[in-house]
């Protein structure tokens, strides 16, 4: 065997190993992935994939200081050790890695410089990303007379990022905006009272060539007003009368009916591309928390009843049987559509929900509600000291203990220690 036959060999064995450290991370088994990483990194560490990797990995288990550290290491080592053009799709997927743990300890300014990288492959030039031009990056500067913003991620980052749509002319002077979004989304409210002038519906709707001088993603905002951390936030301000944005009735106050307490229930998360689901609860967890609510909940509220908010949908869940637990009403005709669920939601006492777009629509309603947070949950919720939500003032975020395990008492603990203050004021 020849020199290059044994490197080659050893290239192979190692290629091996390394995705078996990346399955076994997919499938759950963070300490077995970890391992199998440490020991990699030891043998190579000048390569940046197994230090993404050990960044995957910590962000798993929620040490996200060690993910910081470790996506920090390999996009160091990408750009060291090679090009970004012959890199192209490893180095965006670092780059977005490392702008995430960034994000989580709100240091956006940092955060941002890596996040608009990659973002190289929409159909008018970025605004105000970065050109890439002979190995280099370049800022585009000045502002646009047009510019149309693309929806991305999910309905929660709509929910999210929307509150920046009026500051787009109110504060840089842009003319005219427009914005690319998901169909359901289309007549959740009246766009054109965030500034909005033209909607496009993701997947239907054709839009001019040349109609816009720029496009940007709308997870970019903060980037567009250049947030370098979490106070530099704006309040949503959506259900500002002002606005308009909504229609008529939609408050809180006009749609809460007296009786029973109502507590609305999501336990269930859109994870169809996930080998594994952290998000969701497990069916069994779900009857156990509503069992325990059963039996505490009276000490609270004379009487009570619980809400499903997990619609049955297969295109929102990829599945062909669904699992309720017992004791929810199921009422499915009533989050039909967006607009639908955002009255059903005002309706609600308090809400009870996983990490899901209904938890950003309690927040942008004002709804209070305690979001459930996996250990290595999404860089908006932040680290693992926060538990209020530097987005919604309403929301009250409850952290899993040790990744992929549900406490369902220490969950209802939890949540009857929130409902308490506040139905005591409503008393």
């Amino acid at each position: 065997m020849t020199r290059t036959d044994t490197a080659r060999l050893k290239d192979e064995q190692y290629l091996e190993r390394l995705s078996a450290a990346i399955n076994l991370r997919r499938q759950g088994y963070y300490p077995e992935a970890l391992k199998v990483a440490r020991d990699l990194v030891k043998l190579r560490p000048e390569e940046s994939s197994v230090w993404h990797t050990l960044g995957q990995i910590a962000t798993s288990t929620g040490d996200w200081q060690a993910a910081l550290d470790c996506f920090g290491n390999a996009l160091r080592l990408l750009v060291e050790h090679g090009t970004v053009s012959t890199h192209a799709n490893q180095y965006q997927a670092t780059a977005l890695g490392y702008a995430q743990s960034l994000m989580r300890f709100g240091r956006f300014g940092e955060a941002m410089q890596c996040w608009e990288v990659g973002r190289l492959n929409v159909s008018w030039s970025p605004w105000p990303a970065t050109k890439y031009w002979d190995g280099e990056y370049t800022a585009v500067s000045g502002t646009p007379n047009s510019l149309l913003v693309q929806c991305e991620g999910g309905y929660g980052d709509v929910f999210i990022f929307m509150r920046w749509l009026p500051l787009l002319k109110n504060q840089l002077l842009i003319r005219r905006v427009g914005l690319m979004i998901f169909a359901p989304l289309a007549d959740f409210c009246d766009w054109t009272a965030l500034g909005v002038d033209e909607v496009y519906k993701v997947g239907l709707d054709k839009i001019p060539f040349g109609r816009w001088e720029y496009s940007c993603s709308i997870m970019s905002m903060p980037a567009v007003f250049g947030a370098q951390g979490w106070d530099d936030i704006p309040e949503p301000g959506i259900l500002d009368p002002g606005t308009g944005c909504f229609w008529a009735g939609l408050q809180r106050s006009s749609q809460r009916a007296a009786g029973p307490f109502r507590l609305g229930f999501c336990w269930r998360a859109e994870e169809n591309s996930s080998p594994i689901r952290t998000k969701s609860l497990p069916v069994e967890t779900a009857n156990d928390v509503v069992y325990q609510l059963e039996q505490n909940l009276s000490r609270l509220v004379t009487s009570f009843e619980i809400y499903s908010l997990s619609p049955e949908r297969k295109d929102l869940y990829n599945t062909d049987s669904f699992e309720h637990p017992e004791g929810v009403a199921l009422e499915f005709e009533r989050m039909r559509e967006w607009r639908d669920t955002a009255a059903y939601l005002c309706s609600m006492d308090f809400v009870l929900t996983v990490d899901t777009a209904v938890a950003h629509l309690c927040g942008l309603l004002g709804v209070p509600a305690l979001v459930l947070v996996p250990k290595g949950g999404c860089w908006r919720w932040q680290t693992t000291d926060v538990t209020k939500s530097v987005w919604y003032e309403s929301l009250t975020l409850y952290r899993q203990p040790v990744a992929l395990e549900w406490d369902a008492a220490d969950i209802v603990k939890t949540l009857l220690e929130r409902i308490e203050p506040l139905h005591a004021a409503n008393a």
